[in-house]
């Protein structure tokens, strides 16, 4: 089985840190095969962020969110594994610290499951991102040679299917791709709601379903429906299951669940 750690929105330093440190300890418990973080880990005034992702459970996938300074980012750790875990792209992925639009994304390997992250942003609080034609290189190449068994992940900051100011440009090329590359996953962040859904995607006359996670905030709760939460994403040969997983009345509990069919 493989089990992914969904974790979004932390802004470390701008609000309460039991929050925080709880959801460690709650990430930890499940022992995830790998765990990824689709961005927004700081704000300006956190200056704990590099402790805070040194302590998640590894391998680590982090990626860069709307609102981290540009002078943070040399402060804070790339991709990250256990021996070997890390890397088909050459371990490259900095959290929250790449350049904008492609320049440091990782593709990021652990036992039956492969994981592309895009770095969305095009700068600093810039809310609707985009997908370079790079990137879509990138997922396509890193999927290519993927054998059948193997859970195809694609991780970003800005989710692909939300409309408005925060859908990422660049979408209908990387549809196209996880189409063709029969992608299973999609991991996102920025909505501050969680979401779990099975899209139906098209690329010409070709479909193919893919589920779309999208990760609550992990440290705050901003009064627009939603709570501080992760995402817990366990997937086996037939399933895969999404719990969001809540902070109440400080213990983090299984809120909503819900299970899909893998696709074949």
């Amino acid at each position: 089985m493989v089990v992914l750690a969904l974790v979004a929105d932390l802004h470390a330093g701008a609000y309460p840190v039991a929050a925080i440190e709880t959801l460690v300890a709650d990430v930890g418990a499940a022992g995830p095969t790998l765990t990824v973080v689709t961005g927004d880990c700081t704000r300006p005034a956190g200056g704990a962020v590099a402790d805070l992702l040194a302590r998640l459970p590894r391998p680590l996938l982090p990626l860069l969110g709307t609102h981290t300074p540009t002078p943070l980012r040399d402060r804070l750790p790339r991709a990250a594994g256990r021996a070997g875990a890390a890397g088909r792209a050459g371990a490259a992925a900095r959290a929250e610290l790449a350049a904008p639009s492609g320049a440091d994304d990782a593709v990021v390997e652990a036992p039956g499951v492969r994981v592309v992250g895009l770095q969305s942003m095009t700068g600093w609080r810039c809310a609707h991102g985009r997908v370079s034609p790079r990137q879509v290189s990138t997922v396509r190449a890193a999927m290519a040679d993927t054998p059948p068994p193997v859970l195809r992940v694609v991780a970003l900051h800005h989710p692909p299917a939300v409309s408005g100011p925060g859908r990422p440009g660049g979408r209908a090329s990387l549809t196209d791709a996880l189409v063709h590359t029969r992608v299973d996953v999609v991991l996102a962040g920025s909505a501050r709601v969680p979401s779990v859904r099975r899209t139906q995607l098209w690329s010409g006359g070709l479909a193919h379903p893919v589920i779309e996670v999208i990760a609550e905030d992990g440290s705050m709760y901003d009064g627009r429906g939603g709570h501080r939460s992760w995402s817990l994403v366990r997937v086996d040969a037939r399933t895969i299951t999404v719990e969001q997983r809540h902070l109440v009345d400080g213990g983090w509990r299984t809120g909503r669940s819900v299970v899909y069919p893998r696709a074949r």
